[in-house]
């Protein structure tokens, strides 16, 4: 004797919704009114540079060490870290938002004898 399957009813239904909704779609990629399309801003990486103290200095263990930065960026600066060999010591935020010229003192003090790599980002 010879079987012939047919699939059932619901599989045919289910098929029968997908196909007619992949018909149904009207995507287009790379085309219609581009004046609606949202620009997407671009964003500047700040240059942050510290001004004081003097590469080199030396300093007393134990003693505050102001480290004066300036951060620029035409895109606006958010934060000023402070790191101290690769660790952040210290953050600060401009008041303002979208800052694009901040000046900034933040303190670190040392608690072990040696060099210490200060660095601004």
């Amino acid at each position: 004797m010879r079987y012939t399957t047919v699939p059932s009813r619901p599989l045919l239904l289910v098929l029968a919704v997908l196909i007619g909704a992949a018909l149904a779609c009207n995507l287009t990629i790379g085309q219609g009114d581009s004046s609606r399309a949202t620009p997407i801003p671009t964003v500047e990486r700040p240059t942050v540079a510290i001004l004081q103290p003097a590469e080199g200095a030396q300093f007393v263990l134990g003693q505050t060490i102001s480290v004066q930065a300036r951060a620029l960026s035409a895109s606006g600066v958010t934060q000023v870290e402070l790191l101290a060999n690769g660790v952040r010591v210290a953050t600060q935020s401009p008041d303002a938002l979208n800052a694009t010229d901040f000046s900034v003192i933040l303190d670190y003090t040392p608690t072990q004898a040696g060099t210490i790599v200060l660095a601004v980002q």
